[in-house]
């Protein structure tokens, strides 16, 4: 929780320099001593702060209820930056982030991010090795169908990002409708020693998956068409997961691009199996259940993995699916 706040004035808002309080989880307010909060600082919550601003210039803010005051610049908690932070929650009204904001946050897992940003610094996540999740609030859901998705800065934050990560968008009410994977990749550099020219190439689909742009808006059709790039170059746990977040939130999904998502999985049902019964995927075996993934014998091989994994809740919602769409035919007699 955020205790206590150094901020500046610019533009009739507060900028945020840094965050001082106790926890993993920091939710930046969207006022400061009556100002509304406009920027993240350069390195707002790398280990080491800012030498851009001197510290005669900073003001204090201290949380009084659900309000920060102003306050006096004494007696500081610890800060909340580097590898203590898990997770953290920018507000509306959020217009930039510096550069370098979340250097070196090791242990950070989740960020989510409004649909009023419009900068993101460069190198804002050098270092943050292990984030997991990105979430953006759109500015406004597409009209028609086959229409691009205004996602913000997302652009910008995942092609800052080369390692595995999920992007969550929601609506402004933070309503899930979309959730994509954008796999790994890395530069690969190549001399040309008489020519002296450097080529660089990139290895891996997801340098591809980034492109997946126009302007700010992200094109899922063009997203949807690397699938098969993906299924022969990535480790098969990637693949699986871009098949089943796409079916779960399969907004704009064309029924081509659907029925390869499916028959990717029924090759591999056993993985498939092994990775929705984990504990942490528990919540995916529904999707395949009403997307039309199920044919008689994969069934048969999910009830038997769950009830080796002793998973209750699994056999049970099979057991009923299969009631409904593979009943047993009785047999008749006739003397």
């Amino acid at each position: 929780m955020i205790e206590k706040i150094a901020y500046i004035r610019k533009n009739n808002g507060a900028v945020i320099c840094r965050c001082f309080g106790s926890g993993a989880f920091a939710e930046i307010p969207s006022e400061v001593d009556g100002l509304p909060v406009l920027e993240l600082a350069d390195h707002c919550f790398a280990p080491e702060p800012s030498v851009r601003i001197p510290a005669h210039q900073l003001l204090y803010a201290v949380r009084d209820g659900e309000k920060y005051m102003a306050g006096d610049d004494a007696a500081d908690p610890e800060p909340l930056c580097g590898d203590l932070l898990r997770e953290i929650f920018l507000p509306d009204g959020l217009l930039a982030v510096g550069d370098y904001a979340f250097y070196s946050c090791m242990g950070l897992r989740k960020i989510r991010f409004p649909a009023s940003l419009s900068r993101m610094g460069g190198g804002a996540f050098v270092a943050c090795n292990h984030l997991q999740t990105v979430e953006f609030q759109t500015c406004a859901m597409p009209d028609t169908e086959g229409e691009d998705i205004s996602s913000g800065c997302l652009k910008d934050v995942i092609t800052d990002i080369s390692y595995e990560i999920e992007a969550d968008l929601t609506d402004r009410g933070g309503k899930l409708f979309c959730s994509l994977l954008f796999p790994e990749y890395y530069e690969d550099s190549h001399e040309n020693t008489p020519a002296r020219i450097i080529e660089i190439k990139y290895e891996g689909t997801g340098y591809k998956y980034r492109q997946s742009f126009r302007g700010r808006e992200i094109n899922l059709s063009q997203y949807d068409s690397l699938f098969y790039l993906a299924s022969v170059q990535e480790l098969p746990s990637t693949v699986l997961r871009l098949a089943l977040l796409r079916l779960q939130t399969p907004v704009q999904l064309k029924a081509e691009a659907g029925e390869e998502y499916i028959t990717y999985l029924r090759d591999h049902a056993g993985e498939t199996a092994e990775y929705v019964l984990d504990e942490r995927n528990m919540d995916l075996l529904p999707v395949l259940c009403s997307s039309g993934f199920f044919t008689a014998d994969i069934l048969e091989q999910f009830i038997s993995k769950a009830g080796e994994h002793e998973k209750a809740a699994a056999v049970s919602l099979l057991l009923d699916y299969r009631r409904k769409h593979f009943p047993v035919k009785r047999k008749k007699y006739e003397f």
